[in-house]
């Protein structure tokens, strides 16, 4: 269990490659999907009308990497401890 984080522990497959982790589905990365669709959501989108898909450790950093070599600011940085 994460330390200092609220909420409960949650199991689900990553998103994106859709292997099973654990997180806290309060501050987990993740993305909203059009449940009719299946398609992610694009950032001007009302989030209500989508489902939260949880993504995973490893996806965020290839996700991250691939972005700032793009020159855009990563997406769900974390502080270390």
């Amino acid at each position: 269990m994460i330390e200092n984080e609220p909420g409960e522990i949650a199991m689900s497959s990553c998103y994106t490659c859709r292997e099973p982790f654990g997180f806290n589905p309060e501050t987990v990365p993740s993305v909203y999907v059009n449940p009719a669709t299946g398609q992610v959501l694009e950032e001007h989108e009302d989030k209500r009308t989508g489902v939260k898909q949880p993504i995973c450790p490893a996806c965020v950093r290839v996700i991250n990497a691939a972005r700032q070599n793009r020159g855009l600011a990563p997406h769900w940085q974390r502080a270390q401890p």
